[in-house]
C-alpha cells in the first residue's frame, strides 16, 4: 500500500481513537469544569502516548522472539512437518521483511498523544490558578 496512504489511515484511526476516548472519560464523569476538561484530555494524552511507544518498540522487533516461541509452540501441536521457520532467524528476517512492506506510523500517536498531554497540563494550570 502507499505510504501516504497508511500515514492518511493511521491519522483517521488516531483521531477517531482520541474522540472515543476523550468522549468517554469527559461524558461519563459529567465534570465539566476545567478540572473535568484537564483529566479527560491528560487521561486520553497518557493512553495515545502509550500506544505509540508500544508501537515503536514491537515495531523495532522486540517481541519478535516471544512471537517465534508462540509459533514454536503452536506447532509442537499441529503433528505435521510442515514448519515454515525451522530456527528463529529466518523468522526474525520474514518479520523485518513485513515490516518493511508495511510499516506502522507510530509517529502520528506520539504527536496526537503528546499535544492531548499539553493540554491536559494548560487546564490543569488554569484549573489551579481558578481556585
Amino acid at each position: 500500500m502507499n505510504p501516504l496512504k497508511l500515514r492518511i489511515i493511521h491519522s483517521i484511526i488516531a483521531s477517531s481513537i482520541m474522540i472515543a476516548i476523550f468522549c468517554l472519560v469527559f461524558f461519563l464523569r459529567q465534570d465539566f469544569s476545567t478540572r473535568g476538561w484537564s483529566d479527560a484530555f491528560f487521561i486520553d494524552g497518557a493512553v495515545m502516548v502509550g500506544f505509540g511507544l508500544l508501537a515503536w518498540v514491537a515495531g523495532n522487533g522486540v517481541f519478535d522472539m516471544m512471537g517465534y516461541g508462540l509459533y514454536r509452540a503452536v506447532a509442537v501441536f499441529k503433528f505435521s512437518d510442515n514448519i515454515r521457520y525451522k530456527n528463529p532467524d529466518s523468522f526474525k528476517e520474514k518479520r523485518n521483511e513485513n515490516r518493511r512492506k508495511t510499516p506502522f506510523f507510530f509517529q502520528i500517536y506520539l504527536i496526537i498523544g503528546g499535544v492531548l498531554l499539553l493540554l491536559g497540563i494548560l487546564f490543569a494550570i488554569l484549573f489551579m490558578n481558578k481556585i
